[in-house]
This record gives C-alpha cells, sequence and structure tokens, in this order.
C-alpha cells in the first residue's frame, strides 16, 4: 500500500485524520497529550482496529459497486496488514449498500475517511461506481463541494 504516492497519501490522510480525532477528543475532555508516546497510545488498541476495519468495509462496498473486483482493487484491499486473508474474503462474500457504509460513520471525520477511501477504490469512471459515491456522500451527508474536492485529491495522488 505505501510503495505507490497514492498509498502513502491514503496512509497519510487516514493517520493524520484519526490523530486529528484523537486530539479533538482530548481536548474536549481537557487531557491534550504532551509527547508522541501518548498520542501513539490512544491510537491502538481496540477503537483504532474498530477504525480500521470500517474503512476496510467501506474499499470493499466501494470495489464491489460495479459488480467486478479488479486486481488493482484486490491489492488495496489486501495490503491492510491487520486482517488476514480469510477475514477479508468473508468480508468480500458480504453485500453493503452506500447506505449501510455510511451508518458505520460516527463523526464527520469517519464520514470523510469513508468517502476518501472509497474514492481511492471506485474511481467513478463508469456508470455504477459513479452512483455509489453519489449516493455514499449523500448517505454521509458531505457537502458536494466537499465530496468533489475530496474525490479530485485521491484521484491525482
Amino acid at each position: 500500500l505505501l510503495s505507490s504516492r497514492s498509498g502513502r497519501k491514503l496512509a497519510t490522510m487516514g493517520g493524520l485524520g484519526a490523530l486529528g480525532m484523537v486530539a479533538f477528543k482530548a481536548y474536549k475532555e481537557g487531557k491534550m497529550p504532551t509527547s508522541a508516546d501518548e498520542v501513539i497510545g490512544l491510537l491502538k488498541g481496540k477503537p483504532a482496529n474498530d477504525r480500521a476495519v470500517v474503512l476496510i468495509k467501506a474499499m470493499i462496498a466501494a470495489a464491489q459497486a460495479d459488480g467486478t473486483l479488479t486486481e488493482d482493487e484486490e491489492a488495496l484491499i489486501g495490503a491492510y496488514e491487520g486482517a488476514n486473508k480469510a477475514d477479508i474474503e468473508a468480508l468480500l462474500s458480504e453485500t453493503a449498500s452506500a447506505k449501510d457504509i455510511a451508518a458505520l460513520s460516527n463523526s464527520d471525520q469517519e464520514a470523510r475517511e469513508i468517502y476518501a477511501i472509497s474514492c481511492r477504490i471506485a474511481n467513478g469512471l463508469n456508470d455504477a461506481e459513479r452512483d455509489y459515491l453519489d449516493e455514499l456522500a449523500m448517505a454521509l451527508r458531505l457537502d458536494p463541494e466537499l465530496a468533489a474536492r475530496i474525490e479530485t485529491d485521491m484521484r491525482t495522488g
């Protein structure tokens, strides 16, 4: 995943998004981390794994939007080191609509991450993928300008 420019950007964006969420929650609680080790500690464990599973489900749903799973899509999905092949195959056997995926979002930041990773997988160049991305953006309640900017950023890598 990190071997391509877009893969590195995706990983960075996801990492920054998670850091942003952690920082905001800490700020609200009045417990700002004082070192990098504290921030890294906040990102580990079940919440980080749950967020990763949501993003994997979003990737798979986007890949399945046009009814085919290309080698590139499969490679991007399989690059996630936290999931084993059996887990990914089990998720591939499920079908999820854009509304199902949007329902997994618990925050505006998570909605943006879900949309970004979906745009990276489903490039919107065919009608089925375009419809899926449009439906997902609406279900996530993303501003159309923001959705377009995210999509452009993900395509241009």
